[in-house]
Formats: C-alpha cells, sequence, structure tokens
C-alpha cells in the first residue's frame, strides 16, 4: 500500500485528528472571555488533546477509518493503473475527503492543518472545506474566514531574535502558501451550501437538499466537525448512549463518515455498556464541559 500506511503514518495521522478533535473545544461557548485568551497555549492545549489523556477520547474508531483509507487508496491506485496519466490524473484518481467545518479561527487553523496532511501524503487528492454561507452562529466559519487565516499565516514572523521563534514563524509562512496553493491549484475547494443553515436534521437532506445529498457521495470520507453537526447526524435525540452510532445517523450515510467532537450537549450514542455510568461518576457534566471527546466512524452499509 506505500509508506502512507506504515504504522508511523498512522501515528500522525492519529496525531492531526486529535489536533482537530480538540481544536472543537475553543469556540465560543467555551471562551466567553476570549478577549484575554492565550492563543499559543490555546494552541498547544489542542495540540496534546486540551492537557487531556487519550482516556478522554470516550469512542476511538481510527482503526476502522485507517482500514477503510487503506481500502479507498487501493481503489484509488487501481484505478490510475488502468488508464489516469499524469499529475493531474493521479490526483483526480485519488480519493476525495470532505470537511463539514464548524468554527473559525484556532479550530480552523487545526483542520487546515489536516487538510494539508491529507493532501501532503496523497491520502486525498482533493479536499473540500464546507462553511457557511451565513453566520448561523458566531464563530461559524464563512469564506472569507478562510482566506483570511491563509493570509494571516502566509504574513507570518517573529518579533524576537531567538532562532527558534525565528524557525517556527518561518514554518508557519511557508504553511500558508502552501495552503494558498493548495486553493490556487484545486487540491482543495471551499462550499457553502445553505443546507448548513437550516434548522433540518441531515436525516432529511436526501429529500431537502438532493444536490448536496448527492455531492457528498461522491466523496471518499466526510469529516463532520463539532457539536452542533453531531446534533444533526444524530437527529438531536437523546438516545440511550449505547445505540451504535451508525444506527443514530437515521440511514444518513452517503460515504464513509467521521465525526470529529467534544461533547457540549447531552446527545450521544455509541459508547459500550456501563460507559456512560462510568463517566457520571467520574464527571456529572462530561456530556456538556467539553472536556470528553469522540472520533466516531461509519460506512454505508453499517447501519
Amino acid at each position: 500500500m506505500g509508506a502512507h500506511f506504515s504504522e508511523e503514518a498512522k501515528a500522525r495521522f492519529y496525531q492531526l485528528l486529535q489536533y482537530s478533535l480538540w481544536g472543537n473545544k475553543t469556540d465560543l461557548s467555551m471562551l466567553v472571555d476570549v478577549a484575554h485568551m492565550d492563543s499559543s497555549a490555546a494552541a498547544a492545549a489542542a495540540a496534546v488533546g486540551s492537557g487531556s489523556s487519550s482516556s478522554n477520547i470516550i469512542v476511538d474508531e481510527t482503526d476502522e477509518l485507517w482500514d477503510y483509507l487503506k481500502a479507498q487508496a487501493a481503489a484509488a491506485a487501481a484505478a490510475a493503473g488502468q488508464g489516469a496519466a499524469g499529475s493531474e490524473g493521479l490526483q483526480s484518481a485519488l480519493p476525495r475527503i470532505d470537511i463539514i467545518l464548524d468554527n473559525a479561527g484556532l479550530e480552523l487553523f487545526t483542520d487546515l492543518v489536516l487538510a494539508d496532511y491529507l493532501v501532503a501524503t496523497g491520502l486525498a487528492g482533493t479536499v473540500v472545506l464546507h462553511g457557511k454561507a451565513l453566520p448561523w452562529f458566531v464563530s461559524d466559519t464563512l469564506s472569507h474566514d478562510l482566506h483570511h487565516i491563509i493570509e494571516a499565516v502566509s504574513s507570518s514572523s517573529s518579533s524576537s531574535s531567538d532562532s527558534s521563534s525565528e524557525a517556527n514563524a518561518a514554518a508557519l509562512a511557508a504553511a500558508g502558501k502552501r495552503w494558498a496553493g493548495h486553493l490556487e491549484a484545486g487540491r482543495w475547494r471551499y462550499a457553502a451550501d445553505k443546507f448548513w443553515t437550516t434548522p433540518h436534521p441531515f436525516w432529511w437532506m436526501h429529500e431537502l437538499a438532493p444536490e448536496l445529498h448527492a455531492e457528498l457521495a461522491g466523496s471518499s470520507l466526510l469529516v463532520f466537525k463539532g457539536d452542533l453537526n453531531y446534533r444533526k447526524l444524530a437527529n438531536d435525540c437523546r438516545w440511550p448512549p449505547t445505540t451504535p452510532f451508525a444506527t443514530a445517523l437515521g440511514g444518513f450515510c452517503p460515504s464513509g463518515l467521521l465525526s470529529l467532537r467534544t461533547l457540549k450537549a447531552d446527545v450521544i450514542a455509541g459508547l459500550a455498556p456501563g460507559e456512560a455510568e462510568a463517566l457520571d461518576k467520574l464527571d456529572a457534566r462530561w456530556q456538556v464541559n467539553g472536556k470528553f471527546g469522540v472520533l466516531q466512524f461509519a460506512q454505508p452499509g453499517s447501519q
């Protein structure tokens, strides 16, 4: 399968999934005093799982996701071998991954780090970034947020003569320029369907937004970020916690589907028997305080 699926690559992928997952904690619902937030400390916290151990990820289906991505890559390689020629042909044959974004700011930065890794390693030939057409919630990612953060990162510079600070700034600037290149070359694409700012659960997408549903079905993997997207995936129901995640999706699974979510609402599925009760004893507010997260995966036919 190539170097992309070595154990080292898997460990790096898992690290960046966690970075994106815990980046979801840094939305305005958890940062009421955001004006005084230390952004560097917040970024560092996201990078190490918000200061939490992996035990704070209460459902982790990374292994199933990794196996699925291996299968998608094998299918893409077979397709490329049947006639895709040149770099453009190879890129089009590689899997497409869609990220349904949540918050701008630090969370968006962590999502772009993940998106950069996906195209750099060949896990995806194209990444589609789905934002909002309007700020349904004040921190929702809009088109100008994407362009602003890329411009800001591209312009990174150090105010210190410290060599490590200068090296970090140079690395950030290089990343921002690379991200701008992804957009220009079509490796990244931004989309904003009006369905994302309706109150409807995703269960109804195939009827209310058939074009969007068909578009998502053309992707190899859909990465849904955040708490509200999770609630809409699960029809905003208080399922018995042991309900399989695929069942809570209510038939909505147009492609492989990954939820990266820190818990801020009392909607959860896919827990092991007794796990919810154990969490109640550990932390009575585990469902709403953003200290716990999930990496939950489903694929078509798993319901």
